[in-house]
């Protein structure tokens, strides 16, 4: 059976009350629940389910739906630097394959969510990683540095929907990656100067073609409550 696993990720992640319902409105839909976490320091929440293709993008549309309205990136304070509501919506592929139409097939289910996504929001939606087509990972990762504040004002080269920032919900990056393991490593030092030194260095070894850092992303941030 072809199944589908999806990790949005919420800029959400100090009210209490919604991130419970997000984990609650997951549980009572028709997918397999895998993961709901909430960061106070990142303001974050990162979630996982799967399922039929048809009832995981259900529940996505349920879940902006619900919490859309909730979110406001004007008012929203967190380490991570973040750039839309729902920052970033990743597909996987999961059940030993049985998509009809291969790999394509996955693909369209990105697209066609991001195309809705952007049409009912209005709302700039950015394909990457496998669904991505011309632009080059460098080309988003740079939208990242300046957070959501830095995107007001700029031409965005979106994928669907304005080419301007939505003045709430920021932007979205959906698509088709593969499994990535996420490993996070506190450091006691309050200064965090040595830990985004040691992520600056591992991006550079990474864009210069270095295998041993092939696939591998690093991000510091500060966190005041540890």
């Amino acid at each position: 059976m072809a199944l589908l696993l999806t990790i949005p990720q919420w800029s959400l992640g100090r009210d209490r009350v919604l991130t419970s319902a997000v984990e609650d409105l997951i549980r009572g839909a028709n997918v397999s629940f895998h993961y709901c976490r909430s960061d106070v320091d990142l303001n974050r929440t990162v979630t996982a389910f799967s399922g039929k293709p048809n009832h995981v993008i259900g529940t996505l549309y349920e879940l902006c739906a619900h919490y859309f309205d909730r979110i406001d990136l004007n008012r929203h304070v967190g380490a991570f630097p973040r750039i839309g509501a729902l920052d970033v919506c990743p597909f996987v592929e999961v059940g030993g394959g049985g998509w009809t139409g291969g790999k394509e097939a996955l693909l369209s289910v990105a697209r066609a969510f991001g195309e809705r996504l952007a049409r009912t929001y209005d709302l700039p939606v950015f394909l990457y990683e496998r669904s991505e087509g011309v632009r080059s990972e460098s080309e988003l990762a740079e939208l990242r540095l300046g957070g959501f504040g830095g995107l007001m004002g700029k031409k965005l080269s979106s994928d669907y929907g304005p080419t301007q920032v939505h003045p709430r919900l920021g932007v979205t990056y959906t698509g088709v990656r593969d499994f990535v393991i996420a490993l996070h490593f506190t450091f006691a030092d309050a200064d965090s100067r040595i830990a985004k030194r040691l992520a600056g260095s591992v991006r550079r070894l990474r864009q210069e073609g270095d295998e041993r850092f092939l696939g591998v992303r690093a991000l510091a941030t500060y966190l005041p409550s540890r």
